[in-house]
């Protein structure tokens, strides 16, 4: 009996704290608006349509050799990952 109830303490306390696997999304360098605050404009807008983010443990990969211009400070209300993609014969994005 106490196996029993070990392994279903262990079962339940496992889908507990499960969580949604990360993704990763390529960010674009530009967007319909221009060069300035794209990184900005695209993990802000990366929600449903209900406002909420898709995916909490998204990783946004940004592209070696690409210039990501800001044109101020951002400030998210979350987490947010970035990454450059794997080239290494490539400068990492600026």
């Amino acid at each position: 009996m106490f196996a029993t109830f070990t392994l279903l303490l262990l079962v339940f306390q496992a889908q507990i704290f499960a969580q949604t696997p990360a993704d990763t999304v390529d960010v674009p360098s530009t967007d319909n608006q221009g060069y300035v605050d794209a990184l900005s404009r695209f993990i802000l807008g990366d929600t449903t349509t209900t406002g909420e983010r898709n995916n909490i443990n998204r990783v946004y990969r940004l592209k070696r050799g690409d210039v990501y211009l800001m044109d101020g400070k951002t400030y998210f209300d979350f987490p947010v990952k970035i990454i450059a993609d794997d080239d290494p014969n490539i400068k990492p994005p600026v």
